[in-house]
Order: structure tokens, then sequence, then C-alpha cells
């Protein structure tokens, strides 16, 4: 390799080095900040939904003191179709956000049984697409371990043809 190759593959690697350094991280469209939206209400429930990455967590509340309802046989329809929830470790049903995103309404149906009674809330969520970062962002600690690699291999070899 001539000198005039080894200083144009560090140049290339210096200026990946800057690139990686100074490319902002994405900003995450649900932070744990994010705002609950009010799927649906009656007299005695209310419904709210915080997305997430890949969920919605819907929140099923009292409507006098907005408390956690006491709730059991949970069902949940999404234009129709009937959607398989778990259930998150803060007592939220955990629905999958994969055909929500598409920023159109959807006609959610949540179906609760909770002090005896059974309860029918149906509401309008609606979900923007998930923002996606560059490559980089996205992928920062990648990018970092391949410009490593490539330093180190580089590295070797200069050092290789120099014992040669």
């Amino acid at each position: 390799m001539s000198a005039f190759a080894r200083i144009g593959a560090c140049a290339c690697l210096a200026c990946a080095s800057l690139v990686l350094a100074a490319a902002p991280t994405a900003a995450k469209p649900e932070a744990a900040g994010t705002p609950e939206i009010r799927v649906a209400h009656s007299a005695l429930l209310a419904v709210d939904a915080t997305p997430t990455d890949d969920s919605v967590a819907l929140y099923i509340k009292r409507a006098a003191d907005q408390a956690a309802a006491s709730t059991s046989d949970v069902v949940v329809s999404v234009d129709g179709r009937v959607q398989t929830l778990s259930r998150g470790s803060d007592g939220s049903y955990l629905l999958s956000a994969a055909d929500l995103r598409d920023n159109s309404p959807h006609t959610v149906e949540i179906t609760a049984s909770h002090d005896g009674i059974r309860e029918i809330l149906a509401g309008q969520l609606t979900l923007p697409p998930p923002r996606g970062g560059s490559f980089i962002s996205e992928h920062r600690q990648i990018g970092w371990w391949v410009l490593n690699i490539a330093i180190v291999l580089i590295a070797a070899i200069a050092l290789s043809r120099r014992r040669k």
C-alpha cells in the first residue's frame, strides 16, 4: 500500500469519525413524558392511550377520580378487528401499534368488566407515523464498532507492510 493510499484511508476514517461524532441523536417521538391521549370515556370510565415505540399503552381509569379501575375481561378491537392485549407492569393494557401508525383515525372499541357491570367504550385513536432518524444516528454504536475495527485493520496492515 503506497503512502498516498494510507494517507487517503486515514483521511476517510477521520471524516467518518467526525460524521459519527457530530450526527445528532434521533429524538424519540414517544418519550417518557408523552401526554396521554383520551380515547374514550363514559360516566364511569375513561380510557387514555400513551404511545411507545412499538405499542400503545391503554389506561382504564375511573372517571370520578382518574384512579386505575379494577377491570377484568378487557377486549379491544381496532377498526372491527379484535386485538391481542398484554398486561403492562403498571396496570396498563399493551396493544401493538404496528397497524395504527399511519396518521389516520382508527375506531377503537374497548369492552371492560368492572364493578359487576360490562361497559363498552368507543372512540377514535390517531397515531402519527414513526419518525425515523438517519442510519448513522439510529445505529451509532454499530458505526463506532465498524470504525474501530477498520482503524485496527488498517494499522495492522500498515505495521505488517513496514516489517517486510
